[in-house]
């Protein structure tokens, strides 16, 4: 299995993972998401917490198609870099694993820092009457603007995907599909996709999608 990890977080916890993913999850996992695509838990050791999202296949033609393809784990780990480098907020990686056959990819895993914060559809939803809120919105538009300087698009940021801190700041998860295009023009359209999905979040809040149609890169 290859695997690559980041030195600074060297430890016990981490030489169980790399040994055997699996097995880590099964006996200290906590389940936070399971379906036909990913499966990802929370582990817990000492004072280190981290996640680790499994890709899985659908099918036999599911998985032939992956195996010639970057992973989804290793896209993970190279967007985290590019992103943090553009000064934007993601989970620190911790480490990535694919099972190879020859030049062929198998299944993969992605480790990275949890982190403890709430997602922005339901923070806005219960913070509307708070100060904070205007805080957050910046952070989320700064957000936006790093993206666009950096010509990075996300592929799925729905506000769900946007976490917020307990400094109002913000962390962007689930980089499965992040890239950074060759091309202007295929920036161009990730970007509206990108902008047009984060939009649909606010369709039942005119006063805010207002606002954040008025503030964001266009």
């Amino acid at each position: 299995m290859k695997c690559v990890t980041d030195a600074r977080f060297e430890s016990r916890l981490l030489d169980r993972v790399t040994a055997d993913p699996e097995r880590v999850m099964q006996s200290l996992g906590q389940t936070l998401k399971h379906d036909s695509t990913t499966s990802v838990v929370k582990i817990e050791d000492n004072d280190q917490c981290w996640v680790i999202k499994r890709y899985n296949t659908k099918n036999p033609w599911h998985a032939l198609r992956r195996s010639v393809r970057r992973s989804r784990a290793e896209n993970c780990w190279h967007m985290s870099t590019l992103l943090t480098a553009a000064g934007i907020g993601v989970p620190a990686p911790v480490a990535y694993m694919e099972k190879q056959v020859g030049p062929l990819r198998g299944r993969s895993y992605f480790v990275y820092e949890y982190v403890d914060a709430e997602d922005l559809l339901t923070y806005i939803m219960t913070h509307t009457n708070t100060c904070n809120i205007d805080d957050v919105i910046q952070n989320v538009i700064d957000t936006f603007t790093a993206l666009y300087a950096s010509k990075i698009n996300h592929g799925d940021m729905k506000a769900t995907n946007l976490m917020v801190g307990a400094d109002r700041g913000i962390t962007l998860i689930d980089l499965d599909a992040a890239a950074k295009p060759d091309s202007a023009e295929t920036f161009r359209r990730g970007y509206d996709k990108d902008r047009s999905r984060f939009m649909r979040n606010w369709r039942d809040n005119p006063k805010l999608t207002e606002r954040f149609d008025r503030a964001l890169p266009a």
